[in-house]
């Protein structure tokens, strides 16, 4: 996740963070600090953020909505009242256990996917956000929002997918004579 600087667009901008250090922190593939145009009245920043679903020595067993999944997207709406955040203001409150976000209104979604596949889906859906005009805000119709959003990140993880299979088979594949 680290090889992408910031995206922008007309729908605003998104920022990856740190990932803290810390043991808690085990689990989290990457995370950004997504500041939106337009998309609520009030509320104009939210934490995207990729976990793995894995096992990890000292942490409590994930909670998996099916038992194949392997990684969770999350969009935490934060919450308007505090003062907005800078990448490493939200890193630092997220490390704190101090970040505060609307409860109630995420959208997690979890899936089954190869890491590298997983690895790849959220820099594709904050570029969506910015770029591409994606609502991360369900408040107006949690039900439809939350189904579309979770169609469009297994849409698109299908795609990354196919993506990576395509290149790999399209490689020159090398020729192994056996021995005589």
């Amino acid at each position: 996740m680290g090889r992408y600087g910031p995206i922008q667009g007309p729908g605003g901008i998104a920022v990856p963070m740190t990932i803290p250090d810390l043991p808690q922190c085990a689990p989290v593939m990457g995370h950004w600090l997504v500041t939106t145009v337009g998309c609520h009245p009030e509320r104009t920043q939210y934490i995207a953020a990729l976990m793995s679903l894995a096992d990890f020595p000292g942490m409590k067993t994930p909670a998996r909505s099916f038992p194949e999944a392997t990684h969770e997207i999350a969009i935490l709406p934060l919450d308007p009242r505090a003062a907005p955040q800078t990448a490493r203001s939200a890193v630092n409150g997220l490390a704190a256990g101090t970040l505060a976000w609307v409860q109630g209104d995420e959208i997690y979604c979890q899936v089954r996917a190869e890491h590298e596949d997983a690895a790849e889906l959220l820099p594709v859906l904050v570029f969506a956000i910015v770029c591409q005009g994606w609502n991360p805000d369900i408040s107006p119709d949690p039900g439809q929002l939350r189904a579309s959003w979770q169609a469009a990140i297994v849409r698109n993880l299908v795609n990354i997918a196919h993506d990576r299979l395509t290149a790999v088979m399209t490689q020159p594949m090398p020729v192994v004579i056996p021995p005589p």
